[in-house]
């Protein structure tokens, strides 16, 4: 148990410590792109220029050449324009289908990777991943998912935990895969290296796949294959969520959102005391109102805003440790932006996954942004 559990925390910080390197480098030259209308899909077209692209949106289509770096987010992506760099993508659904000179990071729903070229490594979990028969990957493979599907190539090595995992095309390295369902080798697979392989069930090999290596069959207990996927997937996801959510604010709300960020380190614990309160007596007063006909609407509805206030708390109290930390590093006046914010919402979503320390550490940022949410109610009220 103890092995699986440092299993996961190494996959999770080395996706997010990549996601946190991406955004470090590249404050340069930026072009911030952002669509808060769900009924329209922001587009950038084939003619603009762009050195380092930031956008999110509901629908997102980008047929730019970025000439450096591109991160995007938002429900629906269509990346279709080249990439000269780095490629950071988060959405529902994410179709890559221009080249990417440096590496891609990708966490989606349902992921399409079309692109002739991924000059780097492949960093990608959703629920369902495919790689298209026309796609190399000049670096190496790293996925979680649901169900993941490989046809194209690969020069480096595969490193996969899904549900299950299909590969049919080239990969000169090895293979590690962790699978709940099984493995599945194509009649176009062609492994140069080893296949290593941990699941329950014995893996599929078509009479036509090869292998130049040896393989390697650790058998498995199911449910823990299954339960590691899901919390791995589950996270990654829920830091998804959280990113692209706080952009969206920092974006729709600027001063006021920022206002607020600065505000839960104005006297951080008495935020941490008053937000202990009202996550205790919020509830208290919702059951009172439940009791009668008439305050049960206003129940429903105190509990509503409850939720929607601890949130919001959350994203605010991690903008504001990456703000705080940033500041810190840099020896300058505290910044609440686009960068700070990020970095806050990566690193406080993996130091929570630290046993103990990490739950105590989140318990109290969120009461401080929630203590926040409060004060800032009763003087508006």
């Amino acid at each position: 148990m103890l092995k699986s559990i440092n299993k996961r925390a190494v996959a999770v910080a080395m996706l997010a410590s990549a996601l946190t390197l991406a955004f470090a480098g590249t404050t340069l030259a930026a072009d911030l792109r952002f669509n808060n209308n769900n009924n329209s899909a922001l587009e950038i077209g084939s003619n603009e220029s762009v050195t380092n692209l930031y956008t999110a949106g509901s629908q997102v289509i980008v047929k730019a050449k970025t000439a450096k770096d591109l991160v995007i987010a938002g429900a629906n992506l269509d990346i279709d324009g080249t990439v000269g760099d780095d490629l950071l993508a988060a959405g529902g659904t994410v179709n890559v289908k221009g080249d990417v000179s440096g590496s891609a990071r990708i966490i989606g729903g349902n992921i399409h990777i079309d692109s002739k070229v991924i000059g780097q490594d492949l960093v990608v979990a959703g629920g369902t991943v495919y790689v298209s028969s026309d796609t190399i990957i000049y670096g190496d493979l790293l996925v979680a998912g649901g169900n993941v599907y490989v046809d194209g190539a690969v020069r480096g090595n595969i490193k996969a935990t899904a549900g299950t995992i299909s590969l049919n095309g080239a990969v000169d390295g090895n293979v590690d895969a962790k699978t709940n369902k099984g493995l599945v080798l194509g009649s176009s697979a062609n492994i140069k290296g080893n296949v290593n392989y941990t699941s329950a069930y014995v893996y599929q090999r078509d009479a036509n796949a090869k292998v130049g290596g040896a393989v390697n069959y650790t058998i498995k207990e199911n449910h823990r294959n299954y339960a590691l996927t899901l919390l791995t997937f589950g996270f990654l996801v829920k830091l998804a969520g959280e990113l692209l959510a706080a952009l969206l604010l920092l974006w729709i709300f600027k001063d006021h959102f920022r206002n607020a960020v600065r505000k839960v380190g104005y006297g951080f614990w008495h935020n941490v005391g008053i937000g202990a309160l009202t996550l205790i007596l919020v509830p208290i007063v919702a059951g009172i109102f439940f009791v009668t006909i008439i305050g049960w609407y206003v129940g429903v509805a105190l509990l509503l805003m409850y939720v929607l206030m601890l949130m919001f708390a959350w994203l605010a109290s991690a903008a504001y440790f990456g703000s705080w930390l940033v500041s810190k590093l840099d020896k300058k006046e505290m910044r609440v932006d686009w960068l700070t914010v990020i970095i806050g919402i990566i690193l406080a979503a993996l130091l929570t996954t630290i046993p103990l320390i990490g739950f105590l550490f989140g318990i109290v940022l969120a009461l401080a942004g929630l203590g926040i949410f409060f004060r800032h109610y009763r003087k508006t009220a």
